[in-house]
């Protein structure tokens, strides 16, 4: 969704609902910083982490944001950095010859099953693309 205002409205959305609905909230890309907070987009940041179940890294670096901030460690998860996997996933679809709009599901590493989470409990907040898991995850 990028950080934006319709992010933290999902976010908000989804923690009050989320044991009436059985419904988790996944931040992927959590822990990117500015550090600026004259951004909007830094608060949306930070507030959706705080919201967010597990949080899904895309580098070390923003697992140490999240650190710094108190978050338990526990619902970290470091799971590299989803533009670039979308980018892999395009070339070998284009190396294959297969249509640009089909799943690459084998080789994606962030679906929510592997949260230990059965698919259809999870709402994924997501910057840029929404990664190819291997179960549609969505409430």
């Amino acid at each position: 969704m990028g950080d934006v205002n319709c992010t933290l409205a999902c976010a908000l959305i989804t923690a009050k609902l989320r044991y009436e609905i059985d419904c988790r909230l996944a931040h992927v890309e959590a822990g990117l910083r500015s550090h600026d907070w004259r951004m909007p987009e830094e608060v949306i940041r930070v507030l959706t982490d705080r919201l967010s179940d597990p949080l899904l890294t895309p580098s070390r670096d923003a697992d140490e944001n999240i650190r710094a901030e108190g978050m338990p460690e526990e619902r970290i998860r470091f799971v590299g950095n989803v533009m670039i996997d979308t980018l892999f996933a395009i070339v070998r679809h284009l190396l294959r010859g297969e249509l640009l709009f089909e799943a690459d599901r084998g080789p994606m590493h962030h679906g929510p099953p592997e949260l230990g989470w059965p698919p259809r409990t999870v709402a994924p907040v997501l910057h840029g693309y929404r990664p190819c898991a291997r179960n549609s995850c969505s409430c």
